[in-house]
């Protein structure tokens, strides 16, 4: 049994794209093999970020805010203080006239407190190395999923969050791809079928497998 033989200019274009794309994708999934690394393996010193991250804290003083909703008003603190990332967990603290939010991009943190009685603002800022930026960049995507109120306000967040869907559907294409071009080798079927055969338990176990034991 063989599969439908397509046309052959759908042959030679299935073969190119399969090349190009993998090209372009090359470092995106050797971005995501280390980061899945340092997730996997964060005792390892070489991955050791968070603990010799550097902070630093600073003051500053500006005009009254004009907003009045609360994120609203941590949008207008980040413009005033040209603080660039994602804003989120956006805090208020009425007892004390304070209200606190976030500032984030991978590789550096500002947690941000705001006084509205001084109009001043305290400024924490967290760096970490590279393995920072890219243990970030793994699970980075804008938005916390305990939080349906939080929304994308970084551009450079929405195009990483749309380069991460490309890179989805092109890895589904690059396995359709491959599962049509080894399937009309013949002699190469009983050795696919076996490898195929096993990634499938494989992945069947951990996916199904783990919530029923």
């Amino acid at each position: 049994m063989s599969l439908p033989i397509l046309p052959k200019w759908v042959e030679k274009w299935n073969r190119k794209l399969h090349i190009y794309v993998g090209l372009y994708f090359l470092f995106f999934i050797w971005l995501f093999a280390f980061s899945g690394l340092l997730l996997n393996h964060p005792q390892w010193e070489v991955f050791q970020f968070w603990q010799n991250r550097k902070e630093q804290t600073t003051m500053h003083t500006f005009q009254p805010l004009i907003t009045v909703d609360d994120f609203a008003r941590a949008e207008e603190v980040a413009q005033k203080l040209d603080l660039v990332g994602e804003i989120e967990a956006v805090k208020i603290f009425p007892r004390e006239n304070q209200f606190r939010f976030r500032v984030l991009r991978p590789g550096k943190i500002k947690d941000v407190m705001v006084s509205v009685e001084t109009w001043q603002a305290e400024v924490k800022t967290i760096t970490t190395s590279a393995w920072g930026i890219i243990h970030f960049l793994h699970q980075y995507n804008g938005v916390r999923m305990d939080d349906d109120q939080e929304k994308r306000d970084w551009f450079v967040t929405t195009l990483w969050v749309v380069a991460m869907d490309g890179l989805c559907f092109g890895l589904m294409f690059l396995t359709l791809s491959s599962l049509y071009m080894w399937y009309q080798i013949r002699k190469k079927r009983r050795i696919g079928i076996t490898i195929l055969g096993v990634g499938v338990f494989c992945c069947g176990f951990f996916a199904l497998g783990i919530a029923i034991l």
